[in-house]
């Protein structure tokens, strides 16, 4: 057996000890097994294996990595493998697909993520074939911009993508898609996406001094852990420990710490089952942010809510929770690399759902991320869309659980419940569009309400007329 098999064999052992075995608690399409049956890839064909082999006649296959941070948000491998495991899974993904499919695969890295999508766009004006696949954000006038003005192809119209499948974010497929329009997504083909959903993390030590024994991750599995188990943990125990008045990162203690943002109170929102906005036909409507469940979320979410003064928004991490001075904290799976020193151990949890009525865990992903992937609309539909799916399928099946058994040897994660946590953080990944474009500013207005105790039934109706309009304006686009 050779060397590549040799990996691959390794690595599809590695996902029967990584495989979720939650119950009803992951959201992905993909057939899932019982609970007592053994892994999904014991039932179903591998999924990379299964993809119907081409010849594309040694074309060259090149990706677009417009990466605003490079260094964090690793998309593309060195020329040779160095024996870190992102980049010699990355390489022999690329090494496996060259040869199944008779190409040859090719890199450009732009750093700053708006210069990279702005030479996709000129190179899609000139009509030029330069690029077959973008990997960036969705903010800060990047994807999410070009998705409006013709320079990227619709997803939903390429025979190739199964978007709907494990690699890709299910999730994301059907909130991101208007009328059968779909610009963007993620997956398994950027590791970047390893970092960005949203989670909880739990201090251990923490835990074992205020005598909580509740097993959180068998709350998790059975999908039960909910806002009220958080709060049950986390509430009545904030101490302003220097009696300054001010709750700081730098002195006090919190039981549920959080960077009071946009971003972050979106996440508790969107995890307690919101929907920031609804599709219907061919219309982004913003109904959802207004009805009876809405408010009885904002209420809830109100309730565990934090407040907190800091000197760097980081400090929620690298100082209170890093310290042992926040027994709860709410963050992105990348928070995993900041604690990676940290003496006491943490887990890692979904964000809770709003009761035990609510299906599903839902995850959000940070916009902010380069981990979305685009094709252009000057590519070959065929080759591009081909060798995209190989390229997630592979992924899926290899460097996920490469990635996650790197996480526990490398201790950023300190048990493999925590592993197990982060396959159903992963299939629960879910963006929708107004968290995409923040419609008129509403999110904004919304989360300042809750993180300042004003009311928010006001603050809605103060905004939901222009947030509207705005809405209508990105629908037309998108559908143009």
């Amino acid at each position: 057996m050779n060397k590549k098999n040799i990996l691959a064999a390794i690595l599809a052992a590695l996902i029967l000890t990584t495989a979720c075995q939650s119950s009803g608690a992951s959201n992905e399409t993909q057939p899932k097994p019982d609970s007592s049956s053994g892994s999904s890839e014991a039932q179903e064909p591998n999924a990379y294996e299964s993809h119907t082999k081409k010849d594309f006649g040694g074309r060259t296959f090149t990706l677009l990595d417009a990466n605003q941070y490079p260094a964090l948000h690793k998309n593309i491998p060195e020329d040779t493998m160095n024996g870190e495991v992102v980049n010699d899974a990355l390489y022999e993904r690329d090494t496996a697909v060259e040869e199944k499919f008779n190409v040859k695969i090719d890199y450009v890295q732009i750093a700053g993520a708006k210069n990279g999508t702005e030479n996709l766009r000129n190179s899609v004006l000139a009509g030029d074939d330069a690029y077959q696949l973008c990997i960036s954000t969705i903010m800060g006038g990047t994807l999410g911009t070009l998705a409006l003005d013709g320079t990227l192809i619709n997803l939903a119209d390429n025979s190739e993508l199964s978007l709907d499948r494990s690699w890709w974010s299910s999730l994301m497929y059907e909130n991101l898609n208007l009328d059968n329009h779909i610009y963007f997504t993620s997956g398994d083909i950027s590791p970047a996406m390893y970092n960005m959903p949203a989670c909880v993390y739990l201090n251990k030590k923490l835990l074992d001094e205020y005598k909580i024994t509740t097993d959180f991750y068998q709350l998790a599995r059975d999908g039960k852990w909910t806002v009220d188990e958080l709060n049950a943990i986390s509430k009545d125990i904030d101490r302003d420990l220097n009696d300054d008045g001010i709750m700081h990162t730098n002195d006090d203690f919190f039981g549920f710490i959080h960077q009071p943002n946009q971003t972050t109170i979106s996440m508790m929102l969107i995890g307690a089952g919101l929907k920031l906005n609804e599709v219907k036909g061919q219309q982004i409507t913003l109904d959802s942010l207004s009805g009876e469940q809405a408010f009885n979320v904002y209420d809830k979410i109100s309730s565990i809510k934090c407040v907190v003064s800091f000197d760097h928004q980081d400090d929620t991490i690298k100082k209170a929770f890093f310290n042992d001075r926040a027994l709860s904290m709410l963050h992105l799976v990348d928070a995993t690399n900041m604690l990676r020193s940290m003496p006491s151990d943490f887990s890692v949890l979904p964000v809770p759902k709003y009761d035990l009525s609510q299906e599903h865990y839902y995850s959000l992903c940070n916009p902010w991320t380069d981990a979305y992937a685009a094709i252009p609309s000057s590519a070959d539909p065929e080759f591009a869309g081909c060798i995209t799916e190989a390229l997630a399928r592979y992924s899926y099946v290899y460097i996920r659980p490469s990635v996650l058994d790197m996480n526990l040897k490398q201790k950023n994660l300190r048990d493999t419940e925590s592993i197990e946590m982060l396959e159903i953080i992963y299939d629960a990944m879910y963006l929708d569009f107004n968290a995409c474009y923040d419609f008129g500013g509403i999110l904004t207005a919304i989360a300042g309400a809750i993180v300042n105790d004003q009311p928010i039934a006001s603050t809605i109706a103060g905004q939901i007329t222009q947030a509207q309009t705005a809405a209508d304006k990105i629908a037309g686009e998108f559908l143009s």
